[in-house]
């Protein structure tokens, strides 16, 4: 270790006399060396009040930080020293790279929390935040996990919880509707699983905690778990983290104990891939629904948020930053529902206003309320977020509070009740009115046959014989997110695979016919050179950038007002597959997402057939899929008949000035989106009631239907017979007729002329060029 001199010194100083000499052993506080600085200090006179400074020349030792051996010194006696230099090199017996809660795991000596920060300032585990290791030691250990990956061909994938794979409340609702099998949410809730913290604060002491798995999860994380080594990392509190775990992964194969909650995290608002990955994070990847919490890291990948208990929002937005609102319009039923005999569809659900944690009818907004005392606590909240470091006491201790409200707050209120009572409301309010929607296309008073006589009784027809339910077990959000998932790790090993061939050498790489060699064991040291190992963030966001690669688009209604277009969290995420945001609709845009009709950007975009007017579902469903989806299904309603010129969906790679990147290259359209189907879902079993897939839709094209016509091939007398007929029947003067004529008649001497050219050419016995 290199003893240095602190900044703390009276420069500069003068070595006088070695106290240590080369080869001496010393320990943690002998004196090395003798120096001499020259100081000023005030001086009085017996003869008046003044004090005079004046310079004195004073003696101090310098004292050694470390134990072990002096190996040479880089200073010499009699040396005025003006600057932090070297002093001399000490070849320790220990250099403490492993400390826990202050001790030394290798010598057992304690360390104090100074020598801790230079010595072992990382800290690499999940869960033992007072376990640190040195630099050197870290890049061992991820030298390590790297090669073990590889060896398996795996990533490391980084799994938020709340509302990206679970959804947690506590309302007690919940736990009522489980037990009620007549209740119209009881499927919806029957497999959601309940735990109990007595940890929690005073307002959430032994309150019960209702998780809701996200539909198709197990199969999930069985898929990913042969790519990827699965790591939590959650806003919540550890001994939630740890219940949360043991329901979605009972036997422990998936997460382990790798689990990393906001009590290790080192930050209360934010999440960093460097607390888990000190070295680097090439073989990282993140799965979140917030992407502004990993400061919208290249390396996540962003998920539909997971709102099962409509209303309740992230149970630990206290601990998160606010999120930007967005008008949503409702999106396009993709789906076959199941027949219900009897039982009205349930309404379409109307726009929402999303926030963090919370979500309002659009235009349900309190006007002329004053902010009572709650209210004035999130304001300061955010005030001090902003204003103060995010692990302060007076941050934390706001934070607690914003919880605890919101837990309470659910326990009291019960929102889903409120929103069930509603609901049946609505419904008996359309019983009574005679008005309920059709179910399956035919009205209602056509679907029943040997109930008719039933109907008759006015206590039965006063209320709706099926209430609707306001939970929907219908989401399909990990369907797409395994098939990208699985695409970025074939991209991620094709590009390392490319990278091990090429780093042979030219000539060893032609006799090895093309073919990559076998990874050696993890623990044999014949290992290819790991700065070979490509980086996600250099990938994953080449992958991305092709979906909307061309698109460029402006919002209409969407933003709140006051919202800076360009750095909001919709936009920003849009920017991130490629498309571009205006603030005007000119001649370059060529989609226009938009939440109602009427507003001047949308009206002078319906005078542009090459725009495209949509709903923020087709931007959302394309990020979420990973592909330009055709807008003919999410086109804006309330705009009549509107021509649309054509253009291609799907990969946008093809755009001009695109330029595709050497591991997406020789893929195919289809190996390259994932997706076979006219609905763009992933060519892979079906789940959820999506529908059947037909076998006829995986076929191969037929290419001569795609393959280029020849001029030979086109029958002109044919051609020349629509365009006439077409021109004709427009015609309403005979100038048309004639120029009609004219231009067949013109064509007519081409062919002639060169039908007479060939004749000649082989008249003549051929010719040179």
């Amino acid at each position: 270790m290199r003893q240095r001199l602190p900044r703390s010194l009276a420069y500069p100083i003068t070595v006088t006399k070695y106290a240590k000499q080369a080869g001496d052993r010393v320990r943690r506080g002998d004196s090395l060396f003798l120096y001499s600085y020259v100081g000023k200090v005030k001086q009085g006179n017996r003869y008046d009040d003044e004090e005079i400074e004046v310079e004195e020349k004073f003696a101090q030792a310098f004292h050694c930080d470390f134990e072990g051996q002096i190996e040479g010194y880089f200073i010499w006696e009699g040396q005025t020293i003006d600057q932090p230099v070297d002093v001399c090199d000490i070849i320790e017996d220990c250099k403490h790279e492993i400390i826990f809660s202050g001790i030394c795991a290798n010598c057992g000596q304690e360390v104090s929390s100074e020598d801790q920060i230079g010595r072992a300032p990382i800290n690499i585990t999940h869960d033992a935040s007072s376990l640190t290791i040195s630099k050197d030691e870290a890049s061992r250990v991820d030298e390590d996990n790297k090669k073990r990956l590889l060896a398996a061909r795996k990533l490391s994938l980084v799994v938020d919880l709340d509302q990206t794979i679970i959804h947690a409340a506590v309302d007690p609702t919940i736990g009522d509707w489980m037990k009620d099998p007549a209740n119209p949410n009881y499927s919806a809730v029957k497999d959601v699983e309940a735990f109990q913290l007595m940890d929690d604060g005073p307002g959430m002491r032994g309150c019960c905690y209702y998780i809701k798995q996200r539909p198709g999860l197990q199969e999930f994380l069985t898929s990913v778990s042969e790519l990827y080594e699965l790591h939590i990392y959650t806003m919540g509190t550890r001994q939630y983290a740890k219940k949360v775990a043991e329901i979605i992964d009972k036997k422990g194969e998936f997460f382990k104990d790798r689990i990393l909650s906001r009590d290790e995290s080192g930050s209360m608002t934010a999440k960093s891939l460097s607390r888990l990955f000190p070295i680097d994070t090439k073989m990282v990847v993140i799965i979140d629904d917030r992407a502004d919490v990993w400061d919208y890291s290249p390396n996540l990948v962003r998920v539909k948020a997971f709102d099962f208990f409509q209303g309740i929002g992230d149970i630990n937005s206290s601990f998160l930053p606010k999120q930007e609102e967005i008008l949503e319009a409702p999106r396009p039923d993709t789906t076959t529902p199941e027949p219900q005999p009897h039982q009205p569809p349930r309404p379409d659900p109307s726009p929402v206003t999303q926030t963090n944690g919370e979500h309002r009818p659009n235009g349900d907004v309190k006007m002329d309320e004053s902010p009572d005392k709650d209210e004035a606590d999130a304001s300061a909240m955010e005030k001090l977020m902003a204003m103060s470091a995010p692990d302060t006491p007076e941050a934390r201790e706001l934070q607690f509070k914003g919880q605890e409200k919101l837990i309470s707050s659910q326990i009291e209120e019960k929102p889903l009740e409120k929103r069930q009572r509603e609901q049946d409301e609505k419904d008996e309010a359309e019983a009574a009115a005679g008005t309920s929607a059709p179910v399956n296309g035919e009205p209602a008073a056509t679907q029943s046959t040997d109930s008719d006589s039933d109907s008759s009784d006015s206590s039965e027809s006063s209320r709706p014989k099926h209430r609707h339910a306001i939970l929907k077990n219908d989401d399909d959000e990990l369907i797409y997110l395994e098939e990208n998932l699985r695409k970025v790790h074939a991209a991620f090993f094709k590009e390392y695979d490319r990278k091990r061939l090429s780093s042979k050498g030219g000539r060893v790489a032609k006799l090895s016919g093309g073919q990559k060699a076998p990874l050696p064991d993890a623990n044999e040291e014949s290992w290819p050179d790991l700065r070979l190992v490509p980086e996600i963030k250099r990938i994953m966001p080449a992958m991305k950038q092709r979906v909307l690669a061309g698109v460029v688009m402006v919002y209409s209604g969407v933003l709140p007002l006051g919202h800076d277009v360009f750095r909001h969290d919709m936009s920003r995420w849009a920017t991130s597959f490629g498309a571009t945001i205006s603030e005007r609709v000119t001649a370059g845009v060529t989609h226009v997402i938009a939440h109602r009709p009427g507003t001047a950007k949308v009206n002078k975009a319906r005078k542009m057939p090459d725009v495209k007017i949509v709903t923020t579902a087709w931007l959302f469903d394309s990020m979420q899929q990973w592909r330009k989806l055709d807008e003919s299904k999410y086109y804006l309603e309330g705009l009549g008949k509107r021509k649309h010129s054509i253009n291609d969906n799907g990969d946008a790679a093809s755009s001009p000035g695109f330029i595709t990147p050497d591991f997406l290259l020789s893929d195919s359209d289809d190996e390259a989106s994932g997706f076979d189907t006219d609905d763009g879902r992933p060519n892979k079993r079906p789940r959820l009631g999506l529908g059947e897939r037909n076998d006829d839709e995986l076929e191969p094209p037929d290419l001569d239907d795609y393959s280029p016509t020849s001029i030979a091939d086109i029958d002109w007398a044919s051609a020349d017979a629509e365009v006439a007929e077409f021109l004709g029947s427009d015609a309403e003067s005979g100038s048309d007729t004639e120029s009609v004529a004219s231009a067949l008649s013109y064509r007519e001497k081409r062919a002639r002329k060169r039908d007479e050219d060939s004749d000649a050419s082989a008249a003549g016995g051929g010719g040179t060029i």
